[in-house]
């Protein structure tokens, strides 16, 4: 039995475990079982439940149990600022489990290899470490917006290939526990979630042996779920840290704004006015850290601005600092901030406390449940869950003192605000007059429990809302993310975001009207967009700065001049939400479109633009009055990040397109053609060696071959992940042809294989150079011939789907299409879309799991879509 404190002392570095999280394991966790839902209060360790997790499941790994819990941990949270701060809770627990003496019975049984524990952090299409991937039959931690997650678990992940969109699904929604964090942030998810996971159980996972169903776990400080749901009991306030948490002080003020025109001038006013007194109004209080909560962004921008014009301690310069958190800058400079707010004492295992005041006004919903702390805090009226969170990051760790807030009632938004919405503010104002100058959250959970009614009036409506209806089948593979209640009424809510980025190279051949597809696709596999250099926001605020931008290039002397690597109004080029090239935008066509229309067309997409567009401030922010070039990856981005991207693109003459670089192969090359001089100009894309692999001295293929067959690895992944003998069976035979069919001259001839057979095919669709006929048929029909004879039904019925599905979901020569799809109906009736997902998905890590060295998979090379072989010529 292991000493479960050392061992989460060891893991978190905590000092110890909060009486509600030793009761949440040895009740739950330890026992494979799981509550409906965690009502817990803010700033009481929520995060620590992934550090629970993994206890847990590496002492029933250990012995061996059946009733373990999920493989898999899915953090699913509402911004990217929480995607990040979760990460690092991540990383540290894989970086202490990885290191620590006295850890080494967790890394036995959970069997982690020399890499330790995976753990990835998931931006739209823009994955990180793919190492989850990799193994299967391993834990892993998952970290990511729960709008991308819940995309990917219904087969639609933006960006990535087919075959990766299937793997995804797959992953996360076969043996995973997804945690869904603050559900009242992200109602829409958790509700497709539940009816998916829960009410969805029987018919989308049949109870098919050796497939574990996903389990799902949401978290709020206001909670509101029926059943078993687990949240703070009178023995938990025995403990004194719970209870100093609690009763942490934290002093409210309220102030109502007068009349103003509704354009929020009045309200910024009084948010600045009030911040300035709490942060600067004493010389003693220099050091404190004020934070301002706006629910609207163009506030917050007004608050910043109005606060930066202010001269600090009556002109007496001491260095203070104002800072903007908010929606809507550019990956870079959003992780800039978040190491200034480091520095600034706002995040933990930052600095102590600043040396001189620091204002911080945020506009992000996520940052109201960040672990961010500050001493004091000002904001305005929002429904009482947002309220709640708010106050949670009021002086977090209590010996920093007592915490002091401000709420500015503005009567002009009240008397705007309409129908449900109206009622909830009205609601919170009610809840926080009734509190008086006490908002500790222990004050909350009293007037909870003393007056429901009253509490429960400002809070937004229930995340189970019984008016969903979701069509559900078998064959299910998307749902609408865009359904919503007779309550919602938030206009905002019809928003559609769309996200930009700038690049200096662009494939846009020099006199084209456009930039080819081919082109586009394979510069996107070369140089995929990294999580840094994109800029997510609403598609109409990119419309206009597109628009404004082009009418202003256009309109200098020498239009264009600054757009480089295409036609001299080359202006932007559309991606699909799945990454694929749509169309194409001059400079001419944007100047002269109107918002409405280019908002109709790039919603939802993501836009590659000419870095000579300009339109991003210091900050990372839209503007349409900068004219400066932007810093891109491939122009002007900072050394020290340089080393992240795992490409450099570059324009080169002919003259020295052959001059090779030590560590580097060349990956992508485009003639850029003639035109203005121009001619002989190349675009290029080079990789570091190590990520396309190398041939040793002589020309000769490292490694002499497969270092070791399919079908073993596939029985390995069998025995580890106990799989009954139907699918084992199945699994074994699949990989066993995959061998067969590698080693025969028909596979090598009709899918240009690597020299001696090593390598895969270099065709996404499987079907070979020559087309079925000269491919995929002819070796399915011998494959046919020699399958043993006396074979149950369904493992014939799954071989053949498994190795069909593998080339790329070519028929079987010897049958046509309707008995493919009754083949297809059978498995899916069978095993559900999911698990017959996961069987294929189990047979695609075999395969790159015995990759040769000159054609790695996806976890050591970091290609976006996973197929491994990055000179085959993929997209």
């Amino acid at each position: 039995m292991p000493d479960l404190d050392r061992t989460f002392r060891l893991l978190t570095g905590h000092d110890r475990m909060l009486a509600w999280q030793r009761r949440l394991l040895l009740d739950w966790f330890r026992k494979g079982r799981l509550p409906d839902e965690i009502d817990m209060p803010s700033g009481l360790g929520k995060t620590s439940i992934m550090a629970l997790w993994l206890m847990a499941l590496a002492e029933q790994l250990g012995e061996g149990r059946e009733d373990r819990l999920p493989l898999r941990y899915v953090h699913l949270v509402d911004g990217r600022a929480q995607v990040d701060q979760a990460s690092v809770e991540a990383e540290r627990l894989a970086r202490n489990l990885g290191l620590r003496p006295g850890l080494e019975w967790m890394r036995r049984a959970l069997g982690l290899d020399r890499e330790g524990l995976p753990v990835s952090t998931l931006h739209g299409g823009m994955a990180g470490s793919s190492r989850w991937l990799a193994d299967p039959a391993a834990p892993a931690i998952i970290v990511g917006m729960a709008e991308d997650m819940v995309s990917r678990f219904l087969f639609d992940g933006g960006g990535l290939s087919p075959r990766m969109r299937s793997v995804h699904a797959a992953m996360l929604g076969v043996d995973s526990l997804m945690v869904v964090d603050e559900i009242r942030l992200v109602p829409r998810f958790l509700r497709l979630l539940v009816r998916l996971v829960r009410e969805g159980a029987q018919s989308l996972w049949p109870p098919a042996a050796g497939i574990r169903r996903p389990q799902l776990l949401p978290m709020s400080a206001t909670g509101c779920g029926a059943g078993a749901v687990f949240r703070l009991e009178a023995a938990d306030l025995e403990d004194p840290e719970i209870v100093r948490r609690l009763e942490a002080v934290r002093h409210l003020r309220l102030e109502r704004s007068g009349a103003g025109d509704g354009g929020g001038d009045v309200l910024a006013a009084r948010l600045a006015d009030a911040a300035w007194r709490l942060a600067c109004g004493d010389r003693g209080a220099a050091g404190l850290r004020t934070v301002v909560f706006c629910d609207d962004a163009e506030v917050a921008r007004r608050v910043h601005d109005m606060l930066r014009a202010r001269p600090w301690l009556d002109g007496e310069v001491c260095g203070g600092e104002i800072l903007l958190l908010a929606n809507g800058r550019r990956g870079l400079e959003r992780h800039a901030l978040a190491e200034r707010l480091g520095r600034a004492g706002f995040l933990p295992n930052g600095s102590c406390a600043p040396a001189v005041p620091v204002i911080l006004v945020t506009a992000s919903t996520a940052a109201e449940s960040m672990d961010l702390e500050a001493d004091r805090m000002v904001c305005d009226i929002v429904p009482l869950e947002r309220m709640v969170l708010r106050f949670g990051r009021l002086v977090r760790r209590t010996e920093r003192g007592n915490g002091c807030a401000v709420v500015v009632v503005d009567g002009m938004m009240l008397a705007r605000s309409s129908g449900a919405r109206a009622e909830r503010l009205e609601g919170a104002v009610r809840v926080l007059e009734r509190l008086g100058a006490d908002a500790s959250q222990a004050a909350f959970m009293r007037l909870r429990e003393r007056e429901p009614d009253l509490f429960w009036r400002g809070v937004s409506p229930d995340p189970y809302p019984p008016w969903l209806e979701v069509a559900l089948n078998g064959r299910v593979s998307r749902i609408p993310l865009d359904r919503r209640g007779p309550e919602e009424d938030d206009p905002d809510d019809e928003a559609v975001d769309s996200e930009i980025l700038w690049r200096a190279h662009l494939p846009w051949r020099l006199g084209a009207p456009e930039p080819d597809a081919a082109d586009v696709a394979r510069y996107l596999v070369a140089a995929a967009p990294h999580p840094l250099e994109g800029l997510k926001t609403k598609a109409s605020a990119v419309a206009a700065l597109l628009i404004r931008r082009a009418g202003a290039v256009l309109g200098r002397s020498g239009a264009g001049a600054e757009a480089v690597c295409g036609p001299a109004d080359a202006g932007a080029i559309l991606l699909s939400t799945q990454g694929e090239f749509e169309t194409a935008f001059t400079m001419g066509e944007l100047a002269e479109m109107s918002v409405a229309d280019l908002e109709k067309r790039i919603g939802g997409g993501t836009i590659l633009c000419a870095a000579g567009l300009g339109g991003l401030d210091a900050e990372g922010r839209l503007d349409p009055e900068i004219k400066e070039r932007v810093a891109t990856v491939d122009a002007g981005w900072p050394e020290d990040w340089e080393w992240c991207l795992g490409f450099r693109i570059r324009r080169v003459a002919g003259d020295g397109l052959c001059r090779l670089e030590r560590g580097w192969n060349r990956f992508f090359v485009m003639d850029l053609g003639g035109g203005g001089g121009e001619a002989g100009d190349f675009l290029v894309i080079d990789v570091p060696s190590a990520m396309t692999g190398g041939k040793e001295e002589g020309g000769r293929v490292p490694g002499g071959g497969r270092r070791r067959l399919v079908a073993a690895e596939v029985a390995r992944l069998v025995e580890r992940l106990h799989l009954p003998a139907v699918p084992a069976r199945a699994l074994e035979l699949a990989g066993a042809w995959l061998d067969l069919g590698r080693a025969h001259t028909l596979w090598r001839r009709a899918f240009s294989a690597m020299p001696r057979g090593d390598g895969r095919s270099g065709w996404r669709s499987g079907r070979g150079r020559n087309g079925f006929q000269d491919g995929w048929g002819p070796l399915f029909d011998m494959m046919e011939r020699i399958m043993p004879t006396d074979l149950d039904g369904e493992i014939r019925d799954l071989v053949h789907h498994l190795a069909d599905g593998h080339a790329g979901a070519v028929p079987l020569a010897s049958e046509g299409k309707s008995e493919s799809r009754a083949r297809l109906g059978r498995l899916e009736e069978r095993y559900g879309k999911w698990g017959l997902a996961w069987l294929e998905a189990l047979l695609w890590v075999a395969e790159c799991r015995t990759a040769p060295e000159e054609s790695p998979p996806c976890w050591r090379g970091g290609c976006l879509d996973g197929m491994a072989g990055r000179g085959n010529g993929r997209r």
